[in-house]
């Protein structure tokens, strides 16, 4: 299945360059396929995604995850996937323009192919991550719950209320995304990644942040030859710069709540 996927995206790839190449002429007007805008970004969509599957089936296989396990989390890693990217794409990206997309059309049809694909792979492959999110029914976790996530209702307040630098916007939603998604684990009686640095174990952490920071290369790398989203510039600052904070910390903030979200909710067969 992993081979065939490969060959699959080397076909598409071969495609699209023969496809750049060749110049079609109608009616006296002559266009190469770069200027065929639509449909060279839903393949630059379709290549992104295959991308993250891709290194999705590699996680799984690293795991020796077998693949009726595989399928039963990524159907449901794809419906969570739908609500979470309409979130993300709208509270972080439309409003705080933290990043957007170009190119593909601005519809419910991008919307809910991204949120089951993208999103969904994403979420999928937290999931699959080796990082233990621990259960623990003490009532002293739920009180911290209930500090971090009024603490990330703060944050986000003065997000809204405030008109913050592009990067200190990033920054900030990144504390909300952290305050936020550690506070919910509590809340249900889990000790998140985060959380577990009280408790003074830091292999939780390091592990989700030293992944975060493969994928999220593996991601922006696909993303640099096949352009979808966009970061917002921050100021006058170098753009490989702002790429290095986005890899070394932005995807650990992105990353965070997928894998909490998906433990809370995706029951795996073996348990």
């Amino acid at each position: 299945m992993l081979l065939s996927l490969v060959a699959a995206i080397d076909g598409h790839v071969l495609g699209h360059i023969l496809y750049s190449l060749v110049t079609i002429e109608s009616d006296g007007v002559t266009c190469t396929g770069a200027e065929l805008g639509p449909m060279a970004d839903w393949f630059n969509f379709t290549s992104v995604v295959s991308g993250q599957l891709l290194i999705l089936f590699a996680l799984a296989c690293l795991r020796r995850i077998r693949p009726a396990q595989i399928y039963f989390i990524l159907w449901r890693s794809m419906l969570l996937g739908l609500p979470l990217g309409f979130l993300y794409d709208i509270l972080i990206g439309q409003s705080q323009l933290v990043f957007h997309y170009s190119g593909v059309p601005d519809n419910w049809i991008f919307t809910a192919a991204n949120g089951l694909l993208s999103y969904g792979f994403a979420i999928a492959t937290a999931f699959l991550l080796p990082v233990p999110v621990q259960r623990q029914q003490t009532g002293g976790l739920r009180l911290a719950g209930i500090v971090l996530c009024v603490a990330a209702t703060a944050f986000a307040f003065l997000q809204i209320v405030l008109s913050l630098p592009t990067l200190v916007s990033m920054f900030v939603t990144g504390a909300i995304l952290v305050l936020g998604s550690e506070g919910l684990a509590l809340l249900f009686g889990y000790i998140g990644p985060v959380y577990s640095l009280t408790r003074g174990n830091y292999k939780p952490i390091g592990t989700l942040w030293f992944a975060s920071i493969v994928i999220g290369a593996f991601y922006e790398t696909l993303n640099g030859f096949f352009p979808l989203w966009h970061w917002q510039e921050a100021g006058n600052m170098a753009h490989w710069r702002l790429e290095l904070i986005i890899v070394t910390l932005g995807y650990f903030t992105l990353f965070l709540p997928m894998l909490i979200l998906s433990r809370l909710l995706i029951r795996n067969r073996s348990g």
